[in-house]
C-alpha cells in the first residue's frame, strides 16, 4: 500500500481525471472499456490486494493470476453457460488471502451497458479473509444471450458501487481490483410445438439454447402420474407412443431444476402402414405392421366384385391367415385399426395376390441307397392341407404299391430286394377331387454290397477277421 501521506495527492489525481474528457480518460486508464463505466482505487491492485481467479459454474473465466492494470481487467475471451433463474455456483480467489476483502458481484441485468445500482447478485457477509464461494441467481426471465458479470473486490470495504460515481459523486475504494466477464444466459427455453404427429410417434421441438447444449424431455400420458424421460442432443425429439391416446411432454436444459411446459397433444388412429400377403392354393397368410391397438377390421374380395365379400375382426396384431379360397383365383383386401369402440382408422389397402393352383412336385431324387432301403424326395411350393401319393414297383411288375397321404415332401422306401432296379413316381393330392399328374423319379437298384477293408489279427490259437459294409 502506499503511505498515508501521498493519498491526498493521489486522490487529487483521481479528481482531475474525472474532469477529463471520456476519450482522454478511456486512454489513461489502461484495460478499460469504452461502453462500461470504470472503478476508482487509491491504491489500486498494489500490496496483493486484488483478484487471483473468478470461476463461474466450474469454469475459470479470470485469464490474470496477478494484478490488472490500474485495478481493471476485462476478461471476455472465455465464457460460461448460466440458467436464468437457477442457482448459478462461483469460487473467488484473492491474491493474498490474509487481507479482508469484500466482494460484490454485479451483472448488466437490462443490457442497457451500464452497471446499475440494484443489478447486484451477491455481496460477501462483509470484508472476508482466504476464498470465496457461494451462489448466485440471474433472475427468471432474463433474456437469452451474452451478459456482461463484474466482480469487485475492495480491501477491507464492502464495495457497494459498481463504478467510479454515484449521483455525480465520486467514489473511490482504497485498494483492490475489479475484473469484468461474458456469460451466456440460457434463459427459459421457448418455442415449444408438437409437429409429424402419427399414430405412434410425434415429433417435438423447441427453440436451440444453442451449440453443445443438451436437454431432458419428459412425456406421459395425460391424467397419468409417471413420466417417461429421453435425452435430446439437438432442438427435438421423437419419443414412441401409442395410438389414438393424448399426451403432454416438457423439456429442460441437462442439469438444470425448472421444465418449460408441458404441452398437449394427441396422436392419431392410424392403418397399418405395410400390408401383404402370401397366398397359396386355398389358403393366404396376411401379414401388417403396425403400433398395437385393440383390434383390426380385415376385408376380402375376389378381384373384379364390387361388394367386400367377408369382414373379419381380429384382435391379432400382425397376422391373420386367410381360408377357405379358390385355387388360381385373384384376391384383392384391405384392413383398418380399431383404436377404441368408437374410433377407427381409414383402411390401407393390401398386397393383391393371386391363388396358386395344385401344384405337381418337381426334382424327385433319389439318396443314400442302401442294400434294401432307398430314401427319397421331391420339392413343391408350401400349401396347406395338401398332401403326396407315392407308388412304387420294380422294373416290369405291372402293379405298383402305392403310399397315400404323405405330409412332408421325403419317404423312406424300405424292404426293397437288392440288385432288383425300381421305378417310382410322386403326385400332389390337393382335395379329394383335385390332383396333378405324377413327376417321375430315375430308376434306382439297391446292390447287395461287397465288403470292404477285410483284415486280420493273428492270435496263438487263431485269427480275428474284420470287414467294413455300406
Amino acid at each position: 500500500m502506499f503511505p498515508l501521506s501521498t493519498r491526498p495527492f493521489l486522490l487529487w489525481a483521481y479528481v482531475v481525471m474525472l474532469c477529463l474528457p471520456v476519450s482522454v480518460l478511456a486512454q489513461t486508464v489502461s484495460q478499460k472499456s469504452t461502453e462500461y463505466c470504470s472503478v476508482s482505487y487509491t491504491n489500486g491492485c498494489t500490496d496483493n490486494n486484488g483478484l487471483s481467479s473468478v470461476t463461474i459454474n466450474g469454469v475459470a473465466l479470470s485469464q490474470n493470476s496477478g494484478c490488472s492494470v490500474g485495478g481493471y481487467g476485462q476478461f471476455t475471451a472465455t465464457t460460461t453457460s448460466v440458467s436464468a433463474g437457477q442457482p448459478t455456483s462461483f469460487y473467488i480467489a484473492v491474491l493474498d488471502p490474509n487481507r479482508p476483502h469484500g466482494i460484490t458481484i454485479w451483472a448488466d441485468l437490462n443490457r442497457n451497458y451500464s452497471i446499475d445500482l440494484g443489478e447486484d447478485l451477491y455481496l460477501s457477509n462483509g470484508p472476508l479473509t482466504g476464498s470465496i464461494s457461494g451462489m448466485f441467481t440471474i433472475p427468471a426471465g432474463t433474456a437469452s444471450g451474452p451478459l456482461r458479470i463484474r466482480v469487485l473486490s475492495a480491501y477491507n470495504t464492502m464495495p457497494f458501487y459498481p463504478c467510479s460515481t454515484n449521483n455525480g459523486l465520486p467514489v473511490i475504494y482504497e485498494a483492490g481490483e475489479t475484473e469484468d466477464y461474458t456469460v451466456y444466459v440460457q434463459g427459459p427455453i421457448t418455442g415449444l410445438t408438437t409437429t409429424n404427429i402419427t399414430g405412434d410417434y410425434a415429433q417435438l421441438n423447441w427453440n436451440s439454447l444453442g451449440p453443445g447444449i443438451t436437454y431432458e424431455v419428459q412425456w406421459r400420458q395425460q391424467g397419468t402420474v409417471i413420466w417417461s424421460t429421453g435425452n435430446a442432443f439437438t432442438n427435438s425429439f421423437q419419443p414412441y407412443l401409442q395410438l389414438n391416446t393424448a399426451y403432454e411432454w416438457q423439456v429442460r436444459k441437462t442439469g438444470t431444476q425448472t421444465f418449460s411446459g408441458p404441452i398437449n397433444f394427441t396422436t392419431l388412429c392410424t392403418p397399418p402402414y405395410y400390408a401383404d400377403a402370401t397366398p397359396y392354393r386355398a389358403v393366404a397368410n396376411l401379414r401388417w405392421g403396425s403400433s398395437y391397438g385393440p383390434g383390426f377390421t380385415l376385408q376380402w374380395r375376389a378381384a373384379g366384385t364390387t361388394d367386400w365379400r367377408t369382414t373379419v375382426s381380429t384382435s391379432s396384431n400382425g397376422s391373420y391367415s386367410l381360408t377357405g379360397l379358390t385355387a388360381n383365383t385373384a384376391y384383392e383386401w384391405q384392413i383398418q385399426t380399431n383404436c377404441s369402440a368408437s374410433v377407427s382408422s381409414t383402411f390401407r389397402p393390401g398386397q393383391s395376390f393371386t391363388t396358386l393352383s395344385c401344384q405337381a412336385p418337381t426334382y424327385p431324387g433319389v439318396d443314400n441307397l442302401l442294400s434294401n432301403a432307398a430314401y427319397l424326395s421331391w420339392y413343391v411350393t408350401t400349401d396347406p392341407g395338401r398332401t403326396f401319393r407315392l407308388q412304387h414297383r420294380p422294373v416290369g411288375n405291372p402293379t405298383w404299391q402305392t403310399v397315400e397321404s404323405l405330409t412332408t415332401r421325403t419317404y423312406s422306401l424300405t424292404g426293397l430286394t437288392p440288385n432288383i432296379p425300381y421305378e417310382w413316381q410322386v403326385q400332389s393330392v390337393c382335395s379329394p377331387t383335385e390332383s396333378t399328374s405324377f413327376a417321375t423319379g430315375r430308376v434306382f437298384t439297391p446292390l447287395c454290397p461287397i465288403p470292404l477293408q477285410p483284415s486280420g489279427n493273428p492270435t496263438a490259437t487263431g485269427a480275428s477277421l474284420t470287414w467294413q459294409i455300406n
